[in-house]
């Protein structure tokens, strides 16, 4: 027997088509059909989609190219604001056996349980294999022709994403899903913020620490407030998250785009250290959508479009 696998998952916006499926270039130049789920519905409506190829010797070859297709999808949808949630390979509709079995008899097929994400399966060689599935509707489209031509611009086949970048693409992705402005405004701001890193400060800087640090012991202080106020100090030697990222923007992007920054990082402030500016982010966290994923492409090495 060969083995196959099935990779289902959502997404927040459709494509423009009113076909049923479409196909990309994935892993080695490979076409791959991205299809919508359950069989036969229209791609336009945002809901769950899935791609599913066979012809593997072993499962671990067909989970090893369904990883990569898995990146290069989320860098894909990530760069093009499909909103696409991998899920954590879970089932998300199953039967019991007994209903299994009945169905298999009454439909001459195998029948598997969903899964939200990578379902890697042994084929039969006679009875096709189908899926206990749902769907979804809604409005907002893509262009598939668009879509295309940003996952070719991706080689699925040497992808080396860092953990970083995986979870910002992950968080940029659950922030297109429908959410008030402000959820999605700050998720926004942390997927930028899970891309730079936090250095060390200077040699002069870190040693000025230490010496302030030396002196509490001079101070009349009980030991949990000294541990404490040390603590905070030597936490310094590292630059702050928001140096961080006006540091790599800089890097990557530009002064132009630490203005942007900047301007995005007063907003986020006002909201969640002032509690100022609730239901008032729709043009920032729009801001904050094109930067983090102009940052993102550029860490990831992708020209800017």
């Amino acid at each position: 027997m060969a083995f196959a696998f099935r990779l289902r998952f959502r997404t927040a916006k459709g494509f423009t088509t009113d076909e049923s499926r479409f196909n990309v270039q994935g892993p080695g130049g490979v076409l791959f059909t991205i299809a919508a789920t359950p069989d036969g519905n229209s791609l336009r409506a945002p809901g769950w989609v899935s791609v599913r190829h066979s012809g593997y010797a072993t499962a671990d070859e067909a989970r090893d190219i369904a990883g990569k297709l898995r990146c290069q999808l989320l860098a894909a949808g990530t760069i093009k604001w499909m909103g696409f949630d991998f899920g954590h390979d879970a089932n998300t509709a199953q039967m019991s056996d007994a209903f299994r079995s009945e169905m298999e008899q009454q439909q001459g097929c195998r029948i598997r349980n969903n899964v939200h994400g990578l379902d890697v399966f042994e084929e039969d060689p006679v009875l096709a294999t189908k899926f206990f599935s749902m769907s979804a509707t809604g409005t907002v489209t893509m262009r598939t022709d668009a879509f295309a031509q940003a996952m070719a611009s991706i080689n699925g086949e040497s992808l080396m994403f860092s953990d970083r970048q995986l979870v910002a693409m992950e968080l940029l992705n659950d922030s297109i899903f429908p959410a008030s402005t402000d959820s999605q405004f700050l998720t926004r701001v942390s997927a930028m913020e899970v891309l730079c890193e936090r250095g060390r400060r200077s040699a002069d800087e870190v040693a000025a620490l230490n010496s302030l640090a030396i002196t509490l012991k001079e101070l009349k202080l009980g030991d949990e407030d000294r541990d404490s106020l040390r603590q905070y100090i030597l936490n310094g030697k590292k630059e702050s998250i928001s140096d961080a990222c006006r540091r790599r923007i800089g890097e990557l992007l530009g002064p132009e785009k630490v203005k942007v920054m900047e301007r995005i990082y007063k907003a986020r402030s006002r909201l969640v250290h002032a509690g100022e500016g609730r239901g008032q982010t729709g043009e920032i966290a729009g801001e904050a959508l094109t930067l983090a994923t102009d940052l993102l492409r550029a860490d990831i090495g992708l020209a800017a479009v």
